[in-house]
């Protein structure tokens, strides 16, 4: 009997939990049925409770069966909002789970044609939050969820706010909790108008005395970031660097485990890096199941602003190796298994990997050159037998030894000093110094006029024979050079007439002044200089403008700041080069070689931001096309071909006997051709792109961000052209300090074009661009 009692109260409960289905056929009869409602409702005596409970469950019937389909219905429900309201304000516990339900269910059954009922349910919901009675409070906060959930109103934000100036225990963290729930779920336009209200609460309540409302805001920020990235960034960009801080690292611990891609490196033990794209939807844990669709589908279908692509990195803690997620994200010990065996192989791969990339960047090291110095050390071995008479690596043919530019300036004489050691050939080894007027005919004729020919030119204006039948062994010579009339290249050779020529030497030059700097690096110096303190200056604006933030920053202007750090760094490599050849003569070709590689890495980057913003790439969509990428990807491959094939010909290979820098030969030649290619290339796809626009500001913005990029890609080109109209001792500074003024100009014009209020004003938040990845190749209003 006892069973039997249990039973049927059990059956009694699951029925008053979920009442049967009450059909109703006509709008009569459903009004008939709300006026008997409302008068149990509005009976507040203290005996009529289980009425107003039974009519409660009844408007849940009715739901059930299909009331709502009625036109009426929602005015009925409309009328009875007050006592529905009454009901949640209730201090019977069973009444308010009552009301919550049936509240609850009219949200989920009406949508939005709740919200003029929704706004004073919301009031009576926060009004019992605070309640301690648990019951009542977690039944209110449920029926606040489902309605924020289910309705989406813009009208229902103030009554929300209203809750944050609450004063009362647990409301102010529940009514953000409520907002995290909009940023979720809600379309833009339905909250538009409110947003700046909603970004002035979270901002304020991230510094709210209470930790849970600390932690529900931060949550919501991160939410914002993820959704929507223009406002996300901005409002990071406004907080201090711990705040942002611990909005990254809590975001990135309530991640979901993503499943890896196919072919991707798996993960192994120690901190992990978790990708979370904003338009794929995370995969969720094994215990938990999707609360909301992917952010592409949720902009197609409420008509939101198109959200970046951006693909942002967060740390994750630790977590065991091999402890993944199959194909139907569960663990198990076989997931597990091949996930241990993948990591090992993973990490296998990837410590061969590293050991490649390390002997790369070794042997790069040991490859870098001896730059032209002004202390030049050398060897030459050249032998007279077996060897045609018109070989140029004939002993009695000039050999080129070394060149420097003297001066015209300064009082006294330039001087100019040997120490050679022969091994073999003394006796006949002659060394002599020619000038720039008679050394080209005499370079260029070295194949064909015997040594004595070459050695009786040695005579006149602008030509030396400075040393004759050096002995075997050590020995020193000293030769004083005066220039009155300009500066000019001397040039140092040597020929043994008589025999094989075997020895080693180290030339020193002097200027009049007594200064180790040839006079066609006079100046160079002075520009890195001042082009350093520009830089300096445009980082701290850059940083400063940007809150030093640089993970919150727009795709352009990380690349600008790379841009800056490289041009700065190549700027501080090169003045200590400088510095250290007028002391010693010889410098540091290390740090002039990693100078080089600075400079023509900027040049890279500023290459890349011209040609990804000419295609669009976050003024018109946050992603590249697929054809568009590829274009991108093959011009910066040849750009950096090229750059590389320069400097290789710059270190090695120049001819410094022919060619008076590095611009007249094969690789300068292609370098420059590089350049107007990637201006016809850029200014065709800024033209398409600008014709996608209807005209406005951002048009105009695009056409001034063309103007800098169309001013730097045909300035060097123009610098390399003057070049070729000025003597020969000033065109390689020329060049020089004139990419260093182009560089300059360009980047503090860029630096001022990516303020943030410019950014968040034309740009979308576009993120760097993978170059694995696949964008579809849909027109950009698709995306």
């Amino acid at each position: 009997e006892f069973g039997h009692i249990v039973t049927v109260l059990r059956s009694q409960e699951m029925s008053a939990e979920s009442p049967e289905p009450r059909v109703v056929y006509s709008e009569k009869d459903l009004a008939r049925h709300f006026e008997s409602i409302l008068q149990d409702l509005l009976n507040k005596s203290h005996d009529n409770w289980n009425k107003r409970c039974d009519a409660l469950r009844l408007i849940r019937a009715l739901v059930k069966g299909g009331a709502t389909d009625f036109p009426t219905f929602a005015s009925l429900v409309h009328n009875a909002r007050q006592v529905l309201a009454d009901c949640i304000a209730d201090l019977r516990s069973v009444l308010v789970k009552e009301a919550c339900k049936t509240v609850t269910l009219l949200a989920e059954s009406m949508q939005q044609s709740f919200a003029p009922v929704a706004e004073i349910m919301i009031t009576s919901c926060l009004k019992q939050i605070p309640v301690t009675i648990q019951v009542i409070s977690e039944a209110a906060f449920s029926c606040l969820q489902s309605i924020f959930t289910h309705t989406h109103s813009g009208r229902l934000i103030p009554k929300l706010l209203e809750g944050m100036k609450s004063k009362a225990a647990g409301v102010k963290a529940k009514s953000l909790s409520c907002i995290l729930i909009i940023l979720q779920k809600w379309a833009w336009s339905d909250m538009e108008k409110q947003f700046d209200q909603l970004e002035d609460v979270l901002v304020s309540s991230l510094s709210d005395a209470q930790g849970d409302v600390r932690l529900e805001a931060r949550r919501c920020v991160a939410e914002v970031c993820e959704r929507f990235k223009d406002r996300g960034g901005r409002m990071m960009r406004n907080l201090d660097v711990s705040m942002q801080k611990k909005i990254l690292e809590e975001a990135a611990c309530s991640s979901p485990v993503a499943k890896p891609r196919s072919g991707s490196r798996p993960a192994t033990a120690g901190a992990v890096r978790v990708r979370t794209a904003v338009q794929e939807a995370a995969r969720p844990a094994a215990h938990e199941e999707p609360t909301r669709p992917s952010t592409t589908m949720a902009a197609a279908q409420r008509k939101e602003p198109p959200v970046a692509n951006e693909r942002t990195h967060m740390t994750q803690g630790p977590r065991r190796v091999g402890a993944g997620l199959d194909s139907t994200g569960r663990s198990g010990a076989g997931a597990g298994a091949r996930g241990a065996e993948a990591g090992a192989r993973g990490a296998e791969a990837g410590a061969r990997a590293g050991a490649v990339m390390h002997l790369l960047l070794f042997s790069l090291f040991l490859l870098l050159p001896h730059a032209v110095s002004l202390t030049i050390d050398g060897s030459v071995l050249a032998r007279e037998d077996g060897i045609g008479m018109h070989d140029p690596a004939r002993a009695d043919k000039l050999h080129f030894l070394g060149r420097f530019c003297f001066s015209n300036t300064g009082s006294g004489m330039g001087t100019v000093t040997m120490t050679a050691n022969v091994a073999r050939g003394g006796g006949g080894t002659n060394v002599v110094l020619v000038d720039d007027t008679r050394w080209a005919d005499l370079w260029r004729q070295r194949e064909i006029i015997g040594c004595t020919q070459a050695l009786g030119a040695m005579s006149g204006q602008g030509a030396f024979l400075w040393t004759t039948d050096l002995p075997e062994g050590k020995s020193a010579r000293v030769l004083s050079v005066e220039d009155n009339v300009r500066p000019h290249y001397w040039y140092a050779a040597a020929m043994n007439c008589k025999g094989p020529m075997d020895f080693t030497y180290s030339i020193r030059f002097v200027q009049p002044d007594g200064t180790l700097l040839s006079f066609d690096d006079v100046g160079v110096m002075t520009a890195y200089e001042m082009l350093l303190v520009l830089l300096l200056v445009l980082l701290f604006l850059h940083g400063f403008a940007h809150n030093w933030n640089l993970p919150y920053m727009y795709g352009v202007t990380v690349l600008t700041t790379i841009v800056l750090l490289s041009l700065s760094l190549a700027c501080v490599l090169k003045i200590l080069h400088i510095f250290l050849m007028s002391q010693d003569g010889r410098g540091s070709p290390f740090l002039s070689a990693v100078g080089d590689l600075c400079h023509a890495s900027a040049q890279l980057f500023l290459c890349s931001i011209f040609l990804l913003v000419s295609n669009g790439w976050g003024a018109l969509s946050p992603v590249l096309r697929r054809e568009h990428r590829r274009h991108i990807l093959l011009l910066l491959l040849l750009f950096v071909v090229f750059h590389v094939y320069f400097l290789l010909n710059d270190w090695f290979f120049l001819d410094h006997a022919s060619a008076t820098y590095a611009y007249e030969s094969l690789p300068g030649f292609l370098v420059v051709a590089l350049q107007v290619a990637s201006l016809a290339f850029f200014g065709f796809r800024l033209r398409e792109t600008m014709n996608t626009l209807e005209g406005g500001e951002k048009k105009r913005f695009l056409l001034l961000f063309g103007c800098l990029a169309c001013v730097w890609f045909i300035l060097v080109p123009v610098a390399v052209l003057i070049a070729t109209l000025l003597d020969p001792y000033v065109r390689a500074k020329s060049v020089a300090i004139m990419r260093l003024v182009i560089d300059g100009s360009t980047v503090t014009v860029l630096v001022w074009l990516v303020m943030p209020s410019r950014l968040d004003k034309y740009f979308q938040q576009a993120s760097l661009p993978s170059w694995s990845d696949v964008a579809e190749s849909a027109p950009y209003e698709d995306l």
